[in-house]
């Protein structure tokens, strides 16, 4: 039941989206209306991760043999939410770099980094 309203927010944050993209320039709109398709885009690519993550966490217990069973159960909601806010954040990360710029093959080297370090920091704290 969860997972249905992380699939509505997600359905309303991209739709939000998409009507911002198609009714509005960047010049006309400002920076509030900038910052509300970031946090729009971030909202939707976190729960769109979460809700992948969830089915294939689901599948995956379905699947294992009973003695792996129990370290995928420790696998939390909560837990999978943090890893989903991390992994949301690229394409917000990788759409900024390129407005300011140009995302080169460092760029998102450094990006993997950092997604490595907030995933490895999630897997050791909670």
């Amino acid at each position: 039941m969860k997972c249905r309203y992380v699939a509505m927010v997600a359905a309303l944050a991209a739709t939000a989206d998409v009507v911002l993209v198609h009714t509005v320039t960047p010049m006309s709109v400002g920076p509030l209306g900038i910052l509300a398709f970031f946090v729009c885009l971030y909202i939707a690519t976190a729960s769109i991760c979460y809700l992948v993550m969830a089915a294939v966490k689901r599948i995956a217990m379905r699947v294992v043999q009973h003695n792996m069973y129990r370290g995928l159960a420790s696998v939390t909601p909560l837990k999978l939410y943090y890893y989903a806010s991390i992994i949301g954040l690229i394409p917000v990360i990788l759409l900024g770099m390129q407005s300011i710029g140009g995302v080169t093959a460092w760029d998102v080297l450094l990006l993997v980094l950092f997604l490595s370090l907030g995933c490895f920091y999630v897997h050791k704290r909670f």
